[in-house]
């Protein structure tokens, strides 16, 4: 597992594009990378992160970002 921070602009295509740049994915990993919000607070943790559009409000400061390839993250 690796972790990073980084500041972006909340949309979901600028975070999907930071996902690609700081974890080095291919063209084929990029295409079936999905981002899955994981949350200390009940009921957020498992959302997935839309790749277009606006996430403002959707994610808070202390929240984190899961990136899976291909695979849902159904957890908590």
């Amino acid at each position: 597992m690796s972790t990073t921070a980084s500041l972006v602009a909340p949309q979901g295509e600028a975070l999907h594009a930071e996902a690609v740049k700081k974890l080095r994915l291919k063209k084929r990993e990029a295409t079936a990378a999905r981002l899955f919000l994981w949350s200390k607070d009940a009921g957020r943790g498992g959302l997935e992160i839309p790749r277009t559009g606006s996430v403002d409000g959707v994610l808070r400061n202390d929240d984190v970002i899961a990136v899976s390839l291909g695979e849902e993250y159904a957890g908590p």
